[in-house]
């Protein structure tokens, strides 16, 4: 007979018999079974479980120790699941019974990325693709890019980038001849990017090669301007929501992936006054799924990312592969803070994407 456990979302069917999980992602296999929270002196779990099956005339000093024995292997359960690390990032954010749920959800609900970006392709108008601007061998990159060609085939016929409206001419002639013929004029702004990314970018420039290749047109959707990319986020998010959804009602067909850094993606108590592209375009009614990615080793490169990409790289030395996990069904992970260490309390979390790319 199943028992329901304290610690949220653990179900038992005995306690001296934990249940085995698959680890198809992460790269331990996980046990269900409950945490004992560090320094906490509560009895919870397989210890109380334990005080309730110790027979009444056991004197009471006898059955907590034989109770704080169980609580024992339970914390050693944990030192081979949670590694300090993760607790010292969350710092006291996220106990270790979280990072176990989290372990969990991901095996139970992971999916391959390209299953579930082509799954919501099918079924969205619109598909939000996070990217991080500032990374290198950026996995979310590579994915995308090959990711064109089964996109196209699931209906995808437009890739709207987060570059100014006036590149579009480029594109245009890239999508005729396949060959970038950018004016080297220093004056221009958007050029200059232009110039910068074709040199130091080149796994973005790949995801423009795939996607014409695939037959995928690329649209330049952000706000243009002699100061560009230093333009009011409320003018571009309103700039990038308008040719989306133009797009989109100009052609009963139209299906667009949106590729943008992943605040554009967001939606949630933070942008309830200023509104990104995602959220203006589901006010009107377009049926909108996104992704975050989160990135091994950034660690490493604190300083070069957005954090919205550090919440969960704790975990990325753990997976075995991608992953990508639906935040409304993985609902410890979804439920997680967008916190940074010393940073001012968070009021939203990573529900406010509907999906998490978690790359080794």
């Amino acid at each position: 007979m199943h028992k329901s456990n304290p610690i949220e979302g653990v179900t038992e069917t005995n306690c001296s018999q934990p249940m085995s999980v698959s680890a198809d992602f992460m790269s331990e296999p996980l046990v269900m079974r409950p945490a004992l929270p560090r320094n906490d002196n509560r009895l919870l779990g397989c210890v109380g479980q334990t005080l309730e099956m110790m027979p009444l005339f056991q004197n009471q000093a006898s059955r907590e120790n034989q109770a704080l024995q169980t609580g024992n292997k339970i914390n050693a359960f944990l030192d081979e699941n949670v590694k300090p690390n993760e607790i010292t990032f969350w710092n006291g954010v996220v106990t270790s019974d979280k990072v176990l749920s989290m372990k969990r959800e991901i095996n139970k609900y992971g999916q391959t990325p390209e299953q579930a970006i082509v799954s919501a392709a099918a079924q969205s108008n619109v598909i939000g693709l996070g990217d991080v601007h500032t990374a290198t061998g950026n996995p979310a990159r590579k994915l995308y890019a090959d990711m064109m060609p089964r996109l196209a085939k699931v209906g995808v016929t437009d890739l709207a980038i987060e570059l100014p409206r006036s590149l579009q001419p480029v594109f245009d002639e890239f999508k005729r001849t396949g060959k970038w013929n950018i004016p080297d004029d220093q004056a221009r702004t958007d050029y200059r990017i232009m110039h910068n990314l074709i040199k130091y970018s080149p796994d973005l420039v790949n995801i423009f090669e795939q996607a014409r290749r695939s037959g995928i047109n690329i649209d330049c959707v952000d706000a243009s301007g002699v100061n560009f990319p230093h333009i009011d986020d409320t003018v571009r998010n309103q700039a990038m929501a308008k040719n989306i959804e133009e797009k989109i009602r100009s052609s009963p067909r139209a299906k667009v992936a949106f590729m943008a850094g992943s605040y554009h993606l967001e939606q949630g108590q933070n942008q309830a006054e200023t509104p990104t592209a995602v959220q203006l375009l589901r006010n009107d009614k377009l049926n909108v799924t996104t992704f975050q990615p989160q990135i091994g080793g950034a660690r490493d490169k604190q300083s070069g990312y957005d954090p919205r990409q550090l919440v969960l790289f704790p975990l990325t030395e753990d997976v075995k592969q991608a992953v990508s996990v639906s935040t409304s069904a993985a609902r410890t992970v979804g439920q997680l803070p967008l916190w940074m260490p010393g940073g001012n309390e968070p009021r939203d979390t990573m529900s406010n994407w509907n999906n998490v790319l978690i790359f080794p």
